[in-house]
């Protein structure tokens, strides 16, 4: 990934994580859940890649996890695309 792309990633999940904290907190005191595997949910639940919060086992947190974070909404298929973007 370009510098480009991971600067992208990192502020959107951050951004996201700014607004949602609260409910994301929850899933991260669930056992076995960490904020790693959170950032990790929500890009492949933001790309649209099948996987993601809804099904760690969250229940109702991971099915609003999945709405609030915009299913299918962003897809970076590679950094070229990225780069094309977001100029």
């Amino acid at each position: 990934m370009t510098d480009r792309g991971k600067e992208l990633a990192k502020n959107t999940c951050t951004a996201f994580y700014n607004k949602h904290r609260a409910l994301l907190e929850e899933a991260i005191n669930a056992e076995g859940y960490s904020i790693e595997q959170a950032g990790s949910d929500f890009w492949l639940t933001r790309n649209g890649h099948g996987t993601g919060f809804w099904d760690r086992g969250l229940g109702t947190v991971g099915e609003a996890l999945t709405d609030l974070c915009g299913h299918g909404t962003e897809f970076l298929a590679n950094d070229d695309m990225a780069d094309d973007w977001f100029v």
